[in-house]
């Protein structure tokens, strides 16, 4: 039987489940504040998806000031959308890279399919680089 409890955090936090099997659903809103803040799923089975023009994320109500995402072993499974202004993608990893390298910088890692929002985005990726998902934009 599961207990709900409020959790209040600050600085580095870490959840560990109990074996295979364990899922973690938050219902709470997940706010990074400032500087760099890092949302981790390596360790997450499963797809992920997160949208930058939502604030949604897998496992999450919302999700707010963060500018660095990390997906799991399963890229192909995973899908990061962009906000809706007008992005450049500079993939220069299998999988990885940043948005918007010369504004405020999105850096993502272990994301094969990359959406962009509504207005212009343009997708810069490096030789040798590839993509284990899908690139749509405007």
């Amino acid at each position: 039987q599961a207990t709900a409890r409020k959790l209040a955090t600050k600085g580095w936090l870490s959840w560990a489940g109990a074996g295979s099997g364990t899922a973690f659903s938050f219902i709470n809103d997940f706010d990074g504040g400032t500087g760099t803040n890092t949302l981790d799923y390596s360790g997450f089975a499963g797809a992920i998806a997160v949208n930058l023009q939502t604030g949604s994320a897998t496992g999450t109500s919302s999700i707010t000031n963060f500018n660095d995402f990390v997906g799991n072993a399963t890229p192909g499974s995973n899908s990061l959308t962009g906000q809706n202004i007008a992005n450049t993608w500079d993939i220069t990893a299998d999988n990885a890279g940043t948005i918007n390298p010369l504004g405020t910088p999105v850096t993502f890692a272990g994301f094969g399919s990359l959406q962009g929002g509504t207005l212009v985005d343009e997708f810069d990726i490096a030789d040798g680089v590839s993509l284990a998902g899908t690139v749509a934009g405007n």
